[in-house]
C-alpha cells in the first residue's frame, strides 16, 4: 500500500512538472507574442514616415538597429512575416536615397529660378539700390545653397550606407 502511495504521489508530481512546464511555454509564446505585437505597433508607422520624408528612415534606423539587438526572435519573426528586413529593407534605403536625390535637384532648380528672378527685377531697378540688392541676393543665394547642400550631403551619405556599408 505505501509502495502504491508513492507511485501515485511520483505520477502526481512528474505530472505537475510537465503541467508546469507547459503552462512556463505558453507563458513565454505569449509574453513574445505580446512583444512582437509591440515591435509591429511601433515600427509599422515608420515606413510611411520614411517615404514622405526619407530623414525618418535615418531617425527611426538607430532605434530599429537596438529593437534587433534586444528582440532578436520577434524582429525576425516580423521580418520573416514582411518578406524582408522590417520595418526597412535595403530598397526602401535605395529608395530613399533616390527620393532625396531628386527632392534636392528640384530645390536646386526652383531656387535658381527664384534667385534669377529676384536678380533680374533689381538689376531692373538699377543704381545703386540695385547693385546693393543684387550682391544681398548673391550672398544669400549661395549662404542658401550652401546649407542645403550640405545637409543634402549628410542625408544621402547616411542613406547610401544603409545599402553600401563600404561606400
Amino acid at each position: 500500500m505505501l509502495l502504491a502511495l508513492g507511485l501515485v504521489a511520483t505520477i502526481v508530481g512528474v505530472a505537475t512538472i510537465c503541467v508546469g512546464m507547459l503552462i512556463l511555454k505558453e507563458l513565454r509564446r505569449s509574453r513574445d507574442d505580446a512583444t512582437t505585437t509591440a515591435l509591429l505597433a511601433l515600427f509599422a508607422p515608420t515606413a510611411g514616415e520614411a517615404r514622405e520624408d526619407p530623414r525618418r528612415l535615418l531617425a527611426w534606423q538607430p532605434a530599429t538597429a537596438i529593437a534587433r539587438r534586444l528582440f532578436g526572435p520577434s524582429m525576425a519573426r516580423l521580418d520573416e512575416a514582411a518578406g524582408g528586413g522590417f520595418p526597412f529593407t535595403e530598397a526602401d534605403a535605395r529608395d530613399a536615397h533616390a527620393r532625396w536625390t531628386t527632392a534636392w535637384l528640384a530645390w536646386e532648380r526652383a531656387h535658381d529660378e527664384e534667385c534669377r528672378l529676384k536678380a533680374a527685377a533689381a538689376e531692373a531697378r538699377g543704381g545703386a539700390e540695385g547693385r546693393a540688392e543684387l550682391a544681398a541676393l548673391e550672398r544669400d543665394k549661395l549662404q542658401r545653397y550652401q546649407q542645403r547642400y550640405e545637409e543634402y550631403i549628410r542625408v544621402g551619405k547616411a542613406l547610401k550606407a544603409l545599402f553600401e556599408p563600404d561606400a
